[in-house]
């Protein structure tokens, strides 16, 4: 027999195939479950990666303002360390 009868009598009528037909029709029910599923996930992860990319292009532009405001902040903040270490020089010569 070949795996399209077999599949045919596995959905019609197990008990008439042998033993090794039992096992041979399951392990090709179970090759092409895995199939289905692998194939189903690639698909998942193609339309998520594709979600992330549309999603993305936007993001990026609120990520470089704020990267921008963190510059403009850190060099505030450089500003007002050096003006504290003044004051601790000027406090500490008199």
């Amino acid at each position: 027999m070949n795996i399209n009868q077999i599949l045919d009598q596995m959905s019609a009528d197990i008990s008439v195939l042998s033993f090794a037909e039992k096992m041979f029709g399951g392990l090709i029910v179970t090759i092409l479950s895995m199939a289905i599923v692998f194939i189903v996930l690639v698909i998942l992860i193609g339309v998520i990666k594709a979600m992330d990319m549309i999603m993305n292009g936007k993001r990026q532009e609120e990520q470089e303002e704020e990267m921008e405001y963190i510059e403009e902040y850190e060099e505030e903040e450089a500003d007002s360390s050096e003006l504290i270490a003044v004051i601790s020089a000027a406090i500490a010569s008199s």
